[in-house]
């Protein structure tokens, strides 16, 4: 089974995600794991609760026919803190994920090379980037002197071939969860980029509400 794998926060997950699970189920992905983070150390926010996160990416895809969320990260040792790395050969013991692909935007992939792990990420699965709005393009990014030399080491090449692609022609929306949180942290209605069932989870659960002063 072809399988593309999106790491994330999800703090919220958004229209921008959606549109990049349609955009890979068209490249004839037979699924797509949104493989949603128990913690993440890059992030300086402190993240929802785990179980909010995972219901706000379930019910942002619930739609799209080859949509998983993978919650499997909560279950691991240490805390969930986990390199991406760890994270997916772990889920090699439990799941088919043989010759999967690793998914990521162009923000992410412009720090990719100070991941733990990120060159047996590269030779295990591959990884696929989204170009995003403001982000330095991928392409750009691997030919950066110092991501070369930290990737390859003083290899000769930029990258192996058959391990990393850009998904040059995929169009996202312009959206961002730090954008979303601040937006919805001062009564925003999410501005399009949230589900209806979303929106009716967030109210009801009172989540990104306004700091009480």
């Amino acid at each position: 089974m072809k399988t593309a794998i999106l790491g994330l926060t999800g703090d919220p997950t958004h229209a921008g995600h959606a549109a990049m699970v349609n955009a890979l189920l068209a490249m004839n992905y037979d699924r797509v794991a949104l493989l949603i983070a128990s913690q993440n150390p890059d992030k300086p926010h402190a993240p929802l609760p785990f179980a909010h996160r995972a219901t706000l990416a379930r019910l942002a895809v619930k739609d799209l026919n080859g949509a998983e969320i993978w919650e499997d990260e909560a279950a691991l040792p240490h805390g969930g803190n986990n390199h991406t790395r760890d994270v997916l050969r772990a889920l090699c013991e439990t799941r088919d994920i043989a010759g999967a692909t690793f998914v990521m935007g162009a923000d992410s992939f412009a720090s990719f090379h100070l991941w733990g792990g990120y060159k047996e990420i590269l030779r295990e699965h591959g990884v696929l980037v989204f170009p995003r709005e403001g982000a330095l393009d991928p392409y750009v990014a691997v030919h950066d002197v110092g991501l070369v030399t930290a990737l390859h080491d003083g290899d000769p090449y930029t990258v192996p071939p058959g391990c990393l692609a850009v998904a040059q022609n995929a169009a996202l929306p312009d959206v961002s969860s730090t954008a979303l949180r601040k937006h919805l942290t001062a009564g925003g209605d999410g501005g399009g980029f949230l589900t209806a069932a979303q929106l009716d989870y967030i109210r009801k659960q009172a989540l990104y509400a306004p700091p009480i002063l």
